[in-house]
């Protein structure tokens, strides 16, 4: 398996993972992953009605590159997500400068 493959499956699994304990939540508030398998382009965004506002924002932005390196762009969290990604088997994770 390429490491583009490789890294778009943990990175998925990651975000699923994500959603599934962030649903589980009470939250008024929605969440949802975008995902673009041609340009290897992975998004949480968070959205709905607050009391007296509508919020809309991403909370992740993933991109993986041709020579397989996760580029991350976005992180909402207080997550230590390069931890997290690499414990499920990435080896190259960047974030851009």
């Amino acid at each position: 398996m390429d490491s583009v493959a490789k890294n778009k499956g943990i990175v998925k699994k990651y975000l699923q993972d994500f959603l599934r304990i962030t649903q589980a939540e009470e939250n008024s508030l929605l969440t949802q992953l975008v995902q673009d398998d041609n340009t290897h382009t992975y998004l949480v965004l968070t959205y709905g009605w607050l009391p007296n506002r509508f919020v809309h924002y991403v909370v992740f932005h993933f991109q993986i590159k041709a020579d397989g390196k996760i580029w991350l762009f976005q992180n909402r969290t207080n997550r230590l997500i390069f931890n997290d990604v690499i414990a499920l088997g990435a080896s190259r994770l960047r974030l851009p400068t």
